[in-house]
C-alpha cells in the first residue's frame, strides 16, 4: 500500500478523494467491519488486515501442500503394501523349492543307496 501524505498543494478533498480510491484498490475481509470515523485508522487496519490475510493464505497453502504430500505417501504405502506381498509370495515360492530340492536329494540319495547296495552285492556274487 502506498503511503497518503498530503503535500502542500492537496487540500482536503483531494485528499480524500485519493483515500477513497485507494480503499476501492483494496481489499477488506468479509469477516470485519470498520467501526470508526476515522479513515487513516480504517487505512492502517485495513493494511494489517491484508498482511493477516495474506499470511492466512499463505499457512492453507501449506496445508494444501501437506494434503499433497500426505496423498502421495498414501501412494507410496499402497505401493509397499504390493511390493511386501510380492515379496512374501517370493519367499514363500522359494521355501516350497527348498522342500521340493530336499525331497529330490533324499530320494536321489536313496536311489544311491541302493545302487550302492546292490553293486556290493553283485561285487560278492562275482568275487565268490
Amino acid at each position: 500500500m502506498t503511503n497518503v501524505v498530503p503535500s502542500r498543494t492537496h487540500n482536503l478533498a483531494s485528499l480524500e478523494d485519493e483515500v477513497q480510491a485507494q480503499l476501492k484498490r483494496q481489499r477488506i475481509g468479509s469477516s470485519v467491519e470498520h467501526v470508526s470515523e476515522n479513515d487513516i485508522g480504517r487505512l492502517s487496519a485495513e493494511a494489517v488486515l491484508s498482511q493477516y490475510e495474506a499470511a492466512a493464505k499463505a499457512v492453507e497453502g501449506m496445508g494444501e501442500e501437506i494434503k499433497d504430500r500426505i496423498q502421495r505417501l498414501e501412494d507410496a504405502l499402497k505401493e509397499c503394501d504390493k511390493d511386501m506381498h510380492t515379496v512374501e509370495e517370493a519367499a514363500k515360492a522359494i521355501r516350497e523349492k527348498g522342500k521340493l530340492v530336499y525331497m529330490q536329494i533324499q530320494e536321489a540319495s536313496g536311489v544311491s543307496d541302493a545302487i550302492r547296495n546292490a553293486c556290493a552285492e553283485f561285487h560278492k556274487k562275482v568275487s565268490a
